[in-house]
């Protein structure tokens, strides 16, 4: 099935996990209350709708749409970029996991996933958690290693015109000037270490996660809770001319 799937099942475990846990314990410290606090809010979350760029999961940066109902387990994703992945949708609840492929009428493939498609039992400690808050650093700190976007000036010395005359970059940013980062570590393996940007209103606009083999960088670009969806908002797929089903025991 690829990464894509295992990536949101494990998203949607560490979700239903941590909203289980008495975050009360955190307190003593900043970098332990910017955590309780930035949890604090989300679990006053009952949805979201969230557009994310992640990197470390392939050649090039990969840019979704993510909506969920976080206390039903359901989840959509949707693929914006790269053009190869643009209009291809997973959804997943209890189990079911649903990967629609645009073109030719359209493909739907149906995962039942059985006791596979159960997220696992994530066993934290809030009081075990080693957790650090760093201040966000001057502009001119390090520059060079910050996310920059490099202007093109359309018409000069031979550039080709740009709309927008901005370019982009393919390279994961570590960080953006002028945000906090908040470390994590502790966590069930396979994550070693987590870091969470936050913007001088405590509110996350992306980070890191360090897992054993591979490290993912996520840039939120917008986020928006409580947006009133419903579960079949969330799981409504577009239509498809034919629809293949795969049980527990079997492989694509």
């Amino acid at each position: 099935m690829g990464v894509w799937p295992l990536l949101l099942v494990a998203l949607l475990a560490g979700f239903v996990g941590l909203l289980e846990l008495d975050w009360s314990q955190l307190f003593g410290d900043p970098a332990r209350e910017a955590l309780r606090e930035l949890w604090a809010e989300v679990q006053g979350w009952e949805d979201f709708e969230a557009t994310v760029t992640v990197w470390g999961l392939g050649q090039e940066p990969v840019r979704m749409r993510i909506q969920a109902l976080l206390r039903e387990g359901a989840w959509r994703l949707e693929f914006l970029e790269p053009s190869e992945l643009r209009g291809q949708i997973y959804t997943y609840r209890k189990g079911m996991l649903v990967h629609f492929r645009p073109g030719n009428g359209g493909l739907r493939v149906v995962h039942v996933l059985g006791e596979r498609g159960v997220p696992p039992e994530f066993e934290i400690n809030p009081q075990a958690l080693q957790i650090s808050l760093e201040e966000p650093e001057s502009f001119a700190s390090g520059w060079e290693e910050k996310e920059t976007v490099p202007l093109r000036l359309p018409g000069l010395a031979g550039t080709a015109p740009s709309d927008s005359g901005l370019a982009t970059r393919d390279s994961a940013p570590s960080s953006l000037v002028g945000f906090r980062k908040l470390r994590i570590a502790g966590l069930p393996e396979p994550v070693q270490e987590m870091v969470v940007w936050l913007d001088e209103r405590g509110k996350p606009r992306g980070g890191t996660i360090q897992l054993e083999t591979t490290k993912v960088t996520l840039r939120l670009e917008e986020l928006q809770p409580n947006q009133g969806f419903t579960l079949f908002e969330v799981l409504e797929l577009p239509r498809a001319e034919e629809t293949l089903w795969y049980g527990e025991d079997q492989s694509m």
